[in-house]
């Protein structure tokens, strides 16, 4: 509303829901969120302890929750970078073979001579 350029940054886990950092450049402040996931402990800045807002007895009731749903978003996070893993090196071992086979130079042209068709 003042104006000021911000930048935000999407949760990767919870995509557009919720927003993990905050930066203001003209005003020279950032507000970066470290948590159990992302394992971000910034150093020798001001720190905002944020459980302080929290109602510590709905909180406190939550615990064993809580705990369940972070090893299981760790547990999962764990197997999709493993599935990316083993995607990554099924596509290296498939370019291997059709990496020769592709006529770049004629490829090229047909993608020119498209383009100048649209």
């Amino acid at each position: 509303d003042n104006g000021y350029d911000v930048i935000i940054s999407e949760c990767n886990i919870l995509h557009d829901t919720v927003y993990e950092h905050l930066i203001c450049k003209p005003l020279g402040i950032s507000f970066v969120t470290g948590n159990f996931f992302n394992e971000l402990s910034p150093q020798g800045e001001n720190i905002i302890n944020f459980r302080r807002f929290y109602d510590k007895e709905k909180l406190s009731s939550k615990k064993q929750r809580i705990n369940f749903n972070k090893k299981a978003v760790a547990e999962l996070s764990d197997e999709a970078a493993s599935c990316i893993k083993t995607a990554l090196e099924i596509h290296n071992e498939l370019e291997k073979y059709y990496i020769d086979a592709i006529d770049f130079k004629n490829l090229n042209k047909m993608t020119t001579e498209f383009i100048q068709s649209l």
